[in-house]
């Protein structure tokens, strides 16, 4: 029996047009939902997908996605498959529009997780942040007020990954690459909090940036403008990074325009790392500021507003002053460096990053692999602390992995996921159960399939969590984050939310430096009967 594909979308959108036109072309028949003159098509829209954008696809209760994902699975010959094997049925049937309605409210946070103040940390371990904050933007930032919540991720956060990214890279790119880079990464993902910044944290020179980067985009590269080809060319490729998009020509465009660089005087391969490491560590914040919905600094609020950049969702803060740091802070007893080389220090003794990985994960994940040397030892302790038994960390391993695993599957990261499966196998009972729960933990997530007794609801409410944290733009529906307000506290929150923008992290970098599948991880998978394949994850194929 031929299942219903259903197709929820709105007039004079061109992805909406071309998703017809496939179905069209293919002789499918489907029905289509104007989510713009009926409410109720677009909450359902929101709460079976999680996803605020059109069109959204289903084959009955399958969630394809959009366009880009319906001619992937019509390149890979998998709607036949798809319409003959589903059965017709209408999930929704019996709920009432008022719960649908409640399902697919943006559900805020920041409402629920109340700020841990970290400002006047007593943690001598912690001051060298608050000295570097009040130097670099005047203020400490308000999504710290959330991060402070798991106190040694907030550390390892700043120390293991965000300087050496930001701050390195920053010296490959230049101060104006990087603001593109910033603004590119996360308006692509949507993050209204992170791309205030980025037009904010220079001043005027870089709320001129996020024009500069617009015209680019239509080839008006200004005289005097830091922004060049191959300047847009390397914001082109943060944008698409966000998306899971890279591609060879990104890369080639790149090269192709080194000659004409305005900025840095490094090579292209350099760049491009360097930049990779800037949308690695706006992944993690993007995801967490998404996921928070942190409220943007009133003052820098006002700064980008002026230039036709708004806060969003997010809002502003205008019950708290930007000048948090405005005391004499304590006098250091340990500096930035120094805390940075005592991390280091750690993953030397075992030898090597790679030494330090196969110790504690098992694996050399796939990413570490293609990361900078420099860098390599603090990233694999940061990730290492934040994914593995700790007596710091209060959610399970395995599944923060299972976790890491769905977020990967559901953008199309295959390398990432079977890594993930291999390391949350490694962190269970290595059963049958086990297997099993690698299987089904996306389709559990997305809502597809029920859970029985393979997950527990609390492990159900993490893994949708998981899967929200990957749609673009990230809005917090309430159908798939409300259930983790009920079953975890606000730190253990926290620790999930960190989990999430982890995951992120990894993944804007592996899109551009494009790591190979670990041997071991395919053959784990394909021993155990697990897909590498995420598109067929997805449509529930696997």
């Amino acid at each position: 029996m031929l299942a219903a594909i259903t197709l929820y979308s709105k007039p004079k959108c061109p992805h909406c047009e071309e998703a017809k036109e496939q179905l069209d072309r293919a002789g499918l028949p489907y029905e289509t939902h104007n989510i713009a003159d009926n409410l109720h098509d677009r909450d359902t829209s929101v709460y079976r997908s999680g996803a605020v954008t059109v069109p959204q696809i289903f084959v009955d209760q399958h969630h394809i996605n959009g366009a880009d994902e319906l001619r992937k699975v019509a390149e890979n010959h998998l709607l036949s498959p798809l319409l003959n094997d589903a059965e017709v049925t209408d999930g929704l049937a019996q709920f009432p529009k008022s719960l649908i309605h409640q399902g697919a409210e943006d559900y805020l946070l920041r409402d629920v997780i109340p700020e841990s103040d970290g400002t006047h940390d007593e943690d001598p371990e912690t001051w060298p942040i608050l000295h570097f904050y009040k130097d670099f933007f005047g203020f400490w930032p308000n999504c710290f007020y959330y991060q402070h919540h798991w106190h040694e991720a907030y550390k390892l956060f700043v120390y293991c990954h965000n300087t050496a990214a930001i701050m390195g890279g920053k010296n490959i790119l230049g101060s104006p690459v990087m603001m593109a880079v910033i603004y590119s990464t996360s308006k692509a993902h949507g993050c209204a909090y992170c791309t205030v910044h980025s037009a904010s944290v220079g001043g005027e020179k870089s709320a001129l940036i996020p024009d500069l980067v617009e015209k680019s985009k239509n080839s008006i590269f200004l005289p005097n403008s830091p922004i060049g080809p191959f300047e847009a060319s390397l914001a082109n490729l943060a944008a698409n990074a966000t998306l899971n998009k890279v591609n060879q020509e990104d890369i080639e465009r790149i090269y192709a325009t080194a000659f004409e660089a305005r900025v840095s005087k490094e090579s292209p391969e350099a760049n491009i790392t360097a930049a990779a490491l800037a949308c690695s560590a706006l992944g993690f914040l993007n995801v967490f500021n998404d996921l928070t919905g942190v409220k943007v600094e009133a003052e820098w609020a006002n700064s980008a507003e002026k230039h036709g950049i708004n806060p969003g969702r997010h809002g502003a803060s205008y019950e708290r002053a930007s000048d948090n740091l405005n005391y004499d802070l304590p006098q250091l007893t340990v500096t930035m460096p120094e805390m940075m080389a005592k991390y280091e220090g750690i993953v030397a003794d075992k030898g090597s990053s790679e030494a330090y990985a196969q110790e504690e994960l098992a694996i050399v994940p796939c990413w570490l692999k293609r990361w900078p040397e420099q860098y390599k030892a603090t990233h694999i302790y940061f990730y290492s602390e934040i994914m593995q038994p700790r007596v710091h960390s209060a959610i399970s391993s395995e599944l923060k992995h299972l976790m890491l695993r769905v977020s990967a599957i559901a953008k199309g990261h295959d390398e990432i996921a079977a890594d993930e499966a291999y390391m949350a196998w490694c962190q269970s009972d290595k059963t049958e159960t086990s297997v099993e729960r690698l299987k089904r933990c996306y389709g559990v997530a997305s809502g597809e399939y029920d859970s029985g007794t393979l997950f527990s609801d609390e492990e159900v409410a993490a893994l949708m969590l998981a899967r929200q944290s990957a749609m673009i733009p990230l809005v917090t529906v309430r159908r798939f984050v409300e259930p983790a307000t009920k079953a975890f506290d606000s730190t253990e929150l926290i620790h999930l939310i960190t989990v999430c923008a982890m995951g992120s992290l990894v993944q804007r970098f592996s899109a551009i430096m494009k790591p190979r599948m670990n041997p071991e991880s395919e053959e784990f998978c394909r021993s155990h009967e697990i897909s590498c394949d995420s598109l067929l994850i997805r449509v529930g194929l696997a």
